[in-house]
């Protein structure tokens, strides 16, 4: 009897593989389940790597906006600290020019009451200086009528004063009572009163 051998020579037979207990030929059917489960796996570990770098990232996120919001609220804190400053500043200069304006404003009637003292001659004396807006007026005495014309002739010098008006003049007896009435020029005080510091004493 011949025998024939189907077993092509050279090749050896598939042997069984054992899964679960259990013996399966390992097919390209199987081969291509273990890839594909491999493939799945992969693409799992992939995503949940994505996932943790993600997470990772957006933690990283979140810490730096609050540290970014600390900062904002710092930088709040020193734009509030400018913000006051500047408005204290502000009123600190207003209250200065104010101080000024009251200092200039003292200075004009000193300034008037100067120029009237100096233009004063001998053998006169003043009563009364009434200081308006615009005009003075000054009562005042004098032994003789040619005092009161050189007291009004001193004061038509000053710049500032105009021209000098003669209201009365009274004999009682012993000395002449005068009323002199004149008007100033509305010049700044400001400017009078930087002039008036720049005159060299005596």
């Amino acid at each position: 009897m011949i025998r024939i051998n189907l077993i092509a020579e050279g090749r050896k037979p598939i042997a069984p593989t054992r899964l679960g207990g259990r013996r399966f030929p390992l097919g390209s059917e199987n081969a291509a389940v273990i890839v594909m489960i491999g493939v799945f796996m992969v693409v799992v570990l992939g995503y949940v790597g994505y996932w943790l770098v993600l997470r990772e990232d957006i933690e990283n996120r979140r810490v730096e906006i609050v540290e970014a919001q600390v900062t904002v609220d710092e930088l709040q804190e020193s734009i509030t600290e400018v913000e006051r400053f500047n408005a204290k500043k502000v009123e600190l200069q207003h209250r200065i020019e104010v101080i000024g304006d009251l200092r200039d404003n003292q200075r004009g009637p000193v300034r008037i009451m100067d120029q009237v003292s100096q233009g004063l001659p001998e053998l006169l004396w003043l009563d009364q200086l009434t200081l308006t807006s615009k005009a003075v007026t000054i009562q005042g005495r004098s032994f003789t009528t040619n005092s009161v014309a050189t007291f009004i002739e001193n004061l038509g010098r000053v710049e500032e004063f105009q021209e000098p008006i003669l209201k009365v003049t009274t004999w009682n007896g012993r000395v002449y009572s005068f009323q002199i009435v004149f008007n100033y020029k509305n010049i700044p005080i400001r400017g009078a009163a930087r002039a008036a510091d720049t005159v060299p004493a005596g």
